[in-house]
């Protein structure tokens, strides 16, 4: 039996067309909340991102792909990249026109206003304020967002080998601890719970919720997703404008899972 379900949010459990959890949704989260399912958020965003949930409240929170988890009121888990190796990056960024978020345990920052930040910033509907990095130096960074291509990411990974990065849509990418992400992170939090991982299930569309959707018991991919989540996931639902979350949630009622 399922005791906890992740969600990712951003093409998961809110749609990029609203900025919204359906009523659908809402409706199929209270009723696991009857049962007695824990549920969580797992999320690239920061905390101060994370403002599109209306008034759902959930168990806990995954945020910045695994770099921070929080279970209830406390947090649980911290994992910032290698301080060396973010040295590295502003190092070299000094030199370029490229833009990347930089994310704190307390707040985030972009080093440059371009077009594609301007765009993305719309399309998740989020304001990121601007600093001069080299403010950054000393502070632990949880997660760096390039504003970069596929063809382009080289420019910024060769300043940075050790660490993971996953890319939920074009043009950006995050990086993250090369022990972390979404997967290890889930990990985390059911060892705090006392459950076993078997327990969980996982809902994601993007490319840094492969990991998540392996490792859970249960991995279910939204109809938008990438086709890599696709091939990963044990269930396939339909996207978040036609009630994804709800029908997938029925469909494993039907089957005794939830």
């Amino acid at each position: 039996m399922i005791k906890a379900i992740f969600f990712d949010i951003d093409g998961t459990l809110v749609s990029f067309k609203t900025h919204r959890i359906p009523e659908s949704a809402t409706q199929a989260l209270a009723r696991l909340r009857r049962k007695g399912i824990k549920l969580f958020i797992a999320t690239g965003r920061h905390p101060l991102g994370v403002d599109n949930l209306g008034s759902e409240q959930f168990d806990g929170y995954i945020y910045m792909n695994g770099g921070l988890c929080r279970l209830g009121d406390r947090i649980i888990y911290r994992n910032p990249l290698d301080h060396d190796s973010v040295e590295r990056l502003i190092d070299a960024l000094a030199d370029t026109d490229i833009s990347c978020v930089f994310d704190t345990e307390d707040a985030w920052y972009v080093n440059r206003i371009t077009d594609r930040v301007r765009a993305m910033n719309e399309m998740i509907a989020v304001d990121i304020p601007i600093i001069d990095f080299e403010l950054l130096r000393g502070v632990p960074i949880y997660q760096i967002t390039p504003y970069l291509s596929s063809s382009e990411a080289w420019r910024v990974l060769q300043h940075m080998p050790e660490v993971k990065q996953t890319r939920w849509c074009e043009p950006i990418f995050d990086i993250n601890p090369l022990n972390g992400g979404k997967g290890h992170a889930i990990g985390q939090v059911a060892r705090h719970m006392g459950i076993d991982i078997s327990q969980t299930m996982a809902f994601g569309d993007g490319g840094n919720d492969v990991d998540m959707i392996r490792s859970a018991g249960w991995g279910v991919a939204m109809d938008n997703a990438t086709d890599e989540l696709k091939a990963a996931a044990d269930y396939i639902t339909s996207s978040i404008d036609d009630d994804g979350i709800a029908r997938a949630i029925e469909h494993f009622e039907s089957l005794g899972i939830l």
